[in-house]
Parts: structure tokens; sequence; C-alpha cells
């Protein structure tokens, strides 16, 4: 954990970090408001401030070496530790009881400018719980999986993931708003693709931005073998093909 004003330095460290890591490990860098919680300092409380969430999915002191490079960028908090998976997944939990609004777009790089919009959009958070978030992409999601499955872009590198919390409805109209907002201004550096797990209803184009019209019309057939009524459409829905 840093102080907001590192946000330039530490955004840089940690994309030429990401970029040169091992499959093992996987950083991503968020950005958000620092809680009231017995490990963050007083003067940082209520403020900016920049994680890094660091997980080495192998050998114990392989990771400690690889977590020594982001140990040197000086945080302020380190709780890097030895934990069990279940574990660290609890520790990201969505708090309950919000309003919620969420999107994510592809980069193939993050260039200076990206990460300046980036970290400009973190500044103006919409809540407390609000976060802008950086995933490194890449590793063994573009490996064999890139042609056995029908989601496309897989040789992404990143995945911008604004996260927008809100306390009562407006607070969420304001989350909304955010995250629309800052979509428009990342949008020059973004491929147009997208994880769909990372979004909620955007729309059709969306979906087939994900797929490809190829794959989409492919899964499209299917649907509407398999299920001409759709009555599964619970989630991003792929309808199906129109019979000509």
């Amino acid at each position: 954990m840093w102080p907001g004003d590192a946000a330039p330095e530490l955004s840089r460290g940690y994309r030429d970090l990401a970029i040169a890591a091992p499959n093992e490990e996987s950083a991503t860098l968020i950005y958000g408001i620092a809680p009231e919680e017995p490990f963050v300092p007083p003067n940082m409380v209520g403020k900016m401030a920049v994680y890094v969430v660091y997980v080495f999915a192998g050998d114990a002191e392989e990771g400690k070496l690889h977590a020594k490079a982001y140990r040197e960028l000086g945080p302020v908090v380190d709780l890097v530790e030895d934990t069990d998976y279940a574990d660290f997944q609890c520790s990201l939990d969505d708090p309950p009881g919000k309003y919620n609004y969420w999107s994510a777009d592809y980069h193939d790089e993050l260039s200076d400018d990206a990460l300046d919009v980036i970290i400009e959009s973190a500044r103006n958070l919409p809540g407390p719980s609000s976060q802008q978030l950086i995933a490194h992409w890449g590793g063994a999601v573009s490996g064999p999986a890139a042609a056995a499955t029908p989601l496309l872009n897989r040789s992404a590198s990143w995945v911008s993931h604004p996260f927008g919390l809100g306390d009562t409805p407006q607070g969420g109209q304001d989350a909304k708003a955010w995250v629309k907002r800052f979509r428009q201004d990342i949008s020059p550096y973004a491929t147009g693709g997208v994880w769909l797990n990372f979004i909620g209803d955007e729309g059709q184009a969306r979906i087939r931005a994900a797929y490809g019209d190829e794959n989409y019309n492919r899964l499209a057939e299917a649907k509407r073998e398999f299920d001409p009524g759709n009555v599964f459409r619970g989630n991003q829905n792929i309808r199906p093909a129109v019979a000509v």
C-alpha cells in the first residue's frame, strides 16, 4: 500500500514489473480510498491510496524473491505473506449493500498517457468504496485456451476495471456516470474487446465485441438448436439465431 501521491511513479513501476513477471505471478494495481483499519497509518485514512495485490502461485521462497522488486518501490504497508487461496479470495469480497456499476476494457499496452488517464479517474472516485483497477492479463490465458474457447482478445496484456459503488440510489447513479466517463476517456487506448465477467448489462454490441462476429454467430446457432426460447438469458445473453 502506497499513498495516493505516489500513484504516477508507482503505476509506471508496477507496469514494468508486471509485464516482465513469470506466469506464476499475478499482480493487480488498485486505486482506492484508504479504510480505517489497524494496518493503515492514521494520516492516510480517508485519502487516496494505491495497492499492489500480489499473488505468487508457486514456491513460496521464489515468490518472496519476485515480491522483493515491489518492496523496493517503498510501500507504506506490506501485508504479503503465505496465504491460503480461499482466505485470499475472501479478502477481496465486495462490501454488501452497495449500488454497484462496473465495466472493463482490454489494452494491448499501457502507455504513460493511458496511465495518466487512469490515475486522474482514480483521483475522482465517486465514493469511498469505489476502486479503479488495472489487472495484468496474458500468461496461460493467452496460451492454448485462446484457441479452445470462443472469447477473443486473449492476447491483450491488460484490463482496466472501473469499479463504482454508491451507498444510496443517487450514489449509484454517480458511480455509473463515473464509470462511463472513464470508459470514454480511456477509449483511445483500448482494443475494443472486453472480458465479460467484469461487466454488467451493456448491450449486445459489447457481447459481440467479446466473442467477435464469427464466434458469436456460431454460438447463436447453437443457442437456436438447444435453447430456441432463450430460457437461459440471465447472464451475458447470446440470443438464438433467427432462422432464414
